[in-house]
């Protein structure tokens, strides 16, 4: 049955997505400056790409445990396995090596494997409908829901090694895709709990607690090279403010779609959701293309983050809506 909400919401993650990332070249270490950017921006579009992810992803890992509930009672077989490697894996490895061929001074195999750039979420996401699996088993030996979130929770703020495909990174995540899976079987005393919530209220406490997360970062970012030991518990101690940051925003998304469910039957809303995974997978190729192969950022400086927004969000989904129409798209965009 659609779920209106899970629809409104997913619309609107999809076009942060391309916000966070149309903001990356002012901060992020893998993206760089054009010529017409400059430094004095660096710190506006900084805030704003922060402000942005606080939950982003988070939430995105959400909803699909939400939509992953309804199989989840069923075993974990081979043909299970093959179906979630042909959706996220193929299309990883298909990806990963247009973008090491465009955007990377090297093609280095290593970085394919386990998700280049963007890609990296796709066999993280993988790992996660592997992993809930397993905590799902969790209850036949006495663990309740209590003991269960207090385990993913623990799991989450431990900073594990960097292990293949993204699995260190997968269980920071799995707290929130359990989440998913949770909130599923109790959604109805969730919504009447959401919609009990002023929207003031639940704004103001979202904005504290991103604002406390964004000044602990720069504090952290600033701080000078640190002990092993001492560092290992600076990633926890952020695993966890994030994990508050993301629970503090995720009702916030939530409240949001409520308020305005009327726009769940409009067509674009509905074609971009059904596009979300495509648009996700091709957004980055946009809007590096558009950034550094093209005179875009000559012509517009400062504000073509904003400006790129929706035209890479329009040529995404023109381009996944038509490939959907071809049986490719299963070693693409996992359709």
């Amino acid at each position: 049955m659609r779920n209106k909400e899970i629809d409104l919401i997913r619309s609107i993650l999809i076009v942060f997505v391309i916000a966070f990332h149309a903001c990356c070249p002012y901060f992020a270490k893998t993206w760089m400056l054009t010529p017409s950017m400059s430094e004095e921006y660096r710190g506006t579009y900084t805030y704003i790409g922060h402000i942005i992810y606080n939950g982003m992803l988070e939430m995105f890992v959400l909803l699909s445990g939400f939509l992953y509930a309804n199989t989840i009672k069923s075993k974990l077989t081979l043909s299970f396995c093959k179906k979630k490697t042909l959706r996220l894996y193929v299309p990883c490895l298909f990806w990963g090596c247009i973008y090491s061929l465009f955007f990377s001074a090297d093609f280095n195999i290593k970085n394919i494997v386990n998700g280049i750039g963007h890609l990296w979420f796709l066999p993280m996401l993988m790992w996660l409908f592997l992993l809930e699996r397993q905590v799902n088993k969790l209850s036949s030996f006495g663990c309740n829901n209590y003991h269960i979130f207090l385990i993913l929770s623990f799991i989450a703020i431990i900073p594990f090694p960097t292990l293949p495909l993204g699995l260190n990174i997968s269980l920071y995540y799995l707290l929130f895709f359990h989440c998913g899976v949770f909130l599923h079987s109790n959604y109805k005393q969730f919504i009447s709990k959401i919609r009990a919530i002023k929207m003031w209220q639940i704004l103001i406490f979202a904005i504290c607690c991103t604002f406390a997360i964004i000044a602990i970062t720069e504090l952290d970012s600033a701080a000078p090279e640190q002990s092993l030991p001492l560092k290992m518990l600076l990633i926890s101690r952020a695993h966890l403010i994030h994990c508050f940051g993301a629970i503090a925003v995720l009702p916030l998304y939530w409240k949001f779609a409520i308020i305005t469910s009327k726009w769940a039957n409009n067509r674009f809303i509905l074609s971009l959701d059904q596009c979300s995974f495509g648009i996700y997978i091709l957004q980055e190729f946009g809007l590096r293309l558009l950034y550094y192969n093209t005179p875009f950022c000559a012509y517009f400086g400062n504000i073509s983050p904003i400006l790129s927004i929706p035209i890479v969000l329009t040529t995404s989904w023109l381009l996944t809506t038509i490939m959907m129409h071809y049986n490719i798209t299963k070693f693409t965009i996992g359709s």
